[in-house]
């Protein structure tokens, strides 16, 4: 087997791989914008892939000796692994007190690990790298381990936790993810709860912000 084919069976091989994985991501992952998550993300997947053609065809253009597949599958894992790193995403599972019906608050923190037991009020504390990466639906289970995955109402269909400011301590706002654990009778019904985070939160582990601050 000549290097070419080698080349070849091995770029193509890690190119087929990411591309299996990134369509899993894409379908998991949320986007936070106006379309659709999976659209979003099949509209990265069809640029990647003719962006790899043009330049595939521009490279073989210059160089007849090269093979097209070989430098396609060279070309293209570079840009699916640069899209596999963006879409990751924290997988955290949340633990709520038994019986609670609420809205659930993951305030930014100063913590370096995430405290994912909330307190009465339905709030954790997560630090600045988890609330810059997570789009995923979490795992929410009660202090006696009871799964509450049917319970859980995100923000739209298109973005499952609600990113929210909150005014005010001292002039300064609070930065929070949240999303709704509904009753029984109300699966699937966004019902709107209503929190007052400022007098709620632990002001030691809570991240302030200047109103300007993005």
């Amino acid at each position: 087997m000549n290097t070419n084919k080698i080349l070849r069976l091995f770029f193509g091989l890690i190119a087929i791989s990411l591309f299996i994985t990134l369509q899993i991501k894409i379908v998991s992952a949320s986007s936070g914008m106006i379309l659709p998550g999976v659209v979003i993300g099949e509209i990265v997947m069809l640029s990647i892939v003719l962006g790899s053609i043009f330049l595939t065809l521009l490279i073989t253009h210059f160089r007849k000796n090269t093979s097209f597949l070989t430098t396609f599958f060279i070309i293209i894992v570079f840009p699916f692994i640069f899209f596999q790193y963006y879409l990751h995403t924290p997988s955290i599972t949340i633990i709520v007190p038994n019986g609670y019906i609420g809205r659930v608050d993951l305030v930014l923190s100063n913590v370096e690990d995430n405290i994912l037991l909330t307190d009465s009020n339905g709030i954790g504390y997560i630090n600045k790298t988890t609330f810059n990466q997570l789009y995923s639906r979490p795992i929410v289970k009660q202090v006696n381990g009871k799964s509450l995955e049917q319970n859980l109402v995100g923000f739209n269909n298109s973005t499952f936790y609600a990113k929210g400011r909150t005014c005010c301590v001292k002039g300064k706002e609070i930065m929070s993810l949240s999303f709704e654990i509904v009753p029984g009778n109300k699966i699937g019904q966004k019902q709107y709860f209503s929190k007052n985070l400022v007098s709620s939160v632990n002001r030691d582990l809570t991240l302030l912000f200047d109103p300007d601050d993005n």
